[in-house]
C-alpha cells in the first residue's frame, strides 16, 4: 500500500509540472551592439531581434515612399536606415549595458526613421497626413503579410512557450537570489531598489523619469546618466541579466525539444518572411 501511495504521489507531482525540465547548458547571448538579450526561442520569432525587425520593416518604408510619391508627397523615411544605437534593446532585467547607460542614460538616440516621419508630418500639411494614412492602409499584399498579426505575436506557440519558460524561471530560487544580489549592489551605490516582481529599477530612476518637461525631456539629465550608469554597473557586476537570461534559456530549451516539429513550422514562416522582405528590398530599395 505504501509503495502504491508513493507511486501515486510521484505520478501526481509529475503531472502537475510537465514542463519543469531544465537544461543547464542553455545560454542567453547579450548583444552589446543592439542591447538585446537573445534567448533560444528567438530563433523562431520573426520580430525578436533588431536586425529581423529592420529587415521586415524596411519594405514597408519603401512601399510607403512609392505610394506617397504617386500622390505628390515627400516621404523622407523611405531613404533612411536606422543605426543600432537607436535600439532600446531588451530591458526585462533592467539596464545592463554599462557603456550605453553611461552615454545615453535611459533613452538611446531617437530613431532616424521616426524623426523623419515626424518632420514630414509637421512640415508638409494636412495633405501629407491624409496621404500617409491612405498609403498605410493600402500596402502591397506581400508587404502587409510580412507583419505578424496580434494573435500570432501573443497566442501562437512561440509566445506561449516563452511565457511557460518565464514562469518556470521566475519561480526558480536562483531567480530571487540573483535579484537580491543586484539589490545589495544598488544599496551599496546609494540607490533604493524597487523590489516588486515586475520592477527592475531604483526609486531614484522612477523619480527621474517622471520629472520631465512639456516636451517629455528629463529635467535632470546629469542625474539620469548617473543613476542609469549605477544601475547598469550593478547589473553587470552581479551578472543579473546574464544569470536570469541563462535561467530562462535553461527552461526554454526543453520546451523547444518537446515542441520541435511545431516550432520548425514557425521557423520556416519566419525565414519565408525574411526572404520575401530581402527580395523586395533588393528589387525596390
Amino acid at each position: 500500500m505504501t509503495a502504491l501511495l508513493a507511486g501515486a504521489l510521484t505520478a501526481c507531482a509529475a503531472a502537475s509540472s510537465p514542463h519543469s525540465a531544465k537544461d543547464p547548458t542553455a545560454r542567453a547571448r547579450l548583444d552589446y551592439a543592439t542591447g538585446e538579450i537573445i534567448l533560444p526561442l528567438d530563433a523562431y520569432n520573426v520580430l525578436d531581434t533588431w536586425q529581423d525587425q529592420n529587415t521586415t520593416f524596411r519594405p514597408q518604408q519603401i512601399a510607403l515612399g512609392s505610394c506617397m510619391s504617386a500622390r505628390g508627397q515627400a516621404y523622407s523615411a523611405a531613404h533612411i536606415t536606422d543605426n543600432p544605437d537607436s535600439s532600446i534593446g531588451h530591458r526585462q532585467y533592467g539596464l545592463w549595458d554599462v557603456a550605453s547607460a553611461k552615454r545615453y542614460g535611459y533613452f538611446p538616440p531617437a530613431s532616424a526613421i521616426k524623426a523623419a516621419i515626424e518632420q514630414d508630418d509637421s512640415t508638409q500639411g494636412a495633405g501629407w497626413h491624409s496621404a500617409f494614412d491612405y498609403c498605410n492602409t493600402h500596402l502591397p499584399p506581400q508587404i502587409a503579410h510580412l507583419m505578424p498579426s496580434n494573435t500570432e505575436t501573443t497566442m501562437s506557440i512561440v509566445p506561449r512557450l516563452a511565457t511557460e519558460a518565464f514562469n518556470e524561471a521566475s519561480a526558480d530560487p536562483l531567480w530571487q537570489k540573483a535579484r537580491e544580489k543586484w539589490w545589495s549592489c544598488l544599496r551599496a551605490a546609494g540607490l533604493d531598489p524597487q523590489t516588486g516582481a515586475n520592477e527592475w529599477s531604483s526609486r531614484q530612476a522612477q523619480q527621474i523619469l517622471t520629472n520631465v518637461d512639456s516636451s517629455g525631456h528629463v529635467r535632470d539629465p546629469e542625474n539620469e546618466i548617473r543613476v542609469a550608469f549605477e544601475e547598469a554597473q550593478c547589473n553587470d557586476q552581479t551578472q543579473l541579466s546574464q544569470t536570469l537570461g541563462n535561467l530562462e534559456a535553461a527552461y526554454q530549451q526543453p520546451l523547444i525539444d518537446q515542441n520541435q516539429a511545431a516550432l520548425n513550422v514557425a521557423k520556416a514562416l519566419k525565414q519565408k518572411r525574411l526572404r520575401t522582405a530581402a527580395e523586395y528590398i533588393a528589387q525596390h530599395g
